[in-house]
């Protein structure tokens, strides 16, 4: 069986037969009844049996139950040597994209904290970003100007911002969190951010689409992530955190 390795000492198995030892439910089926007669929670995940609609609800039910089981001290996943395997994949495919998001939610589900559990999504969502910009070349930056600044004296492409001197008076600014050509602030909303341009040309970023944003924040944490632009990381983790569900 190929072992995927997850955070915190946890792997999920990739499996081609249903010979699985009797604790092991499917995910749609699994209930608190089931966990608390086995005293343990591990499951069976399918993905020929539901479609990516599914995620949001299997992924939330699961994480809930997940936190039940520790609260209630029972077992959570089956020892293999120095780590816990808590999910056997069926019919997984490591080329397809919609089945890597949901080993990357079921990541974020064994954290026991909601500070390193955001701190796991942000990371991994910003760094999904940035494979997108870079990738596909979706700026287009040639001589220092972007695709759409093309023409302009402007260098620094979306990352300028109003400053505001004195009401009504506003200045353009280059953002502070720019130094040499390079964001040092990591913040999500800016990376989310596509102009008029790119948006004419196909490329927007919903939440909506993304599903560790999409899973785990509740409507309040999703606006600050889609609009606290130019604020550093450290400072959306911490809104995100008070408002935390």
């Amino acid at each position: 069986m190929q072992t995927i390795e997850l955070d915190n000492n946890y792997v999920v198995q990739v499996v081609e037969n249903d010979d699985l030892c009797p604790e092991v439910d499917d995910i749609q089926l699994i209930n608190w009844k089931d966990i608390k007669q086995k005293k343990n929670l591990t499951v069976k995940v399918d993905f020929s049996s539901f479609s990516a609609c599914d995620y949001k609800k299997l992924l939330r039910k699961f994480y809930c139950l997940k936190k039940k089981t520790y609260r209630y001290h029972l077992s959570f996943g089956i020892e293999n040597g120095d780590n816990h395997v808590v999910a056997f994949l069926y019919n997984f495919n490591q080329s397809n994209q919609h089945h890597i998001d949901f080993i990357n939610c079921l990541n974020a589900t064994l954290y026991n904290n909601k500070v390193d559990m955001y701190n796991y999504i942000y990371d991994e969502v910003c760094e999904f970003l940035d494979k997108q910009f870079l990738e596909r070349n979706l700026c287009d930056f040639k001589d220092d100007r972007c695709a759409y600044k093309r023409g302009t004296s402007c260098t620094v492409g979306c990352c300028r911002h109003f400053k505001i001197k004195l009401l009504p008076l506003t200045k353009l600014v280059t953002c502070e969190y720019l130094e040499k050509k390079s964001c040092t602030a990591k913040c999500i909303s800016c990376k989310l951010f596509t102009c008029d341009y790119l948006q004419k040309n196909g490329v927007k970023f919903k939440i909506k689409d993304i599903p560790l944003l999409d899973t785990f924040f509740s409507p309040i944490q999703k606006y600050f992530i889609k609009y606290k632009v130019f604020t550093p990381k450290e400072k959306i983790i911490k809104l995100i955190c008070f408002f935390k569900i």
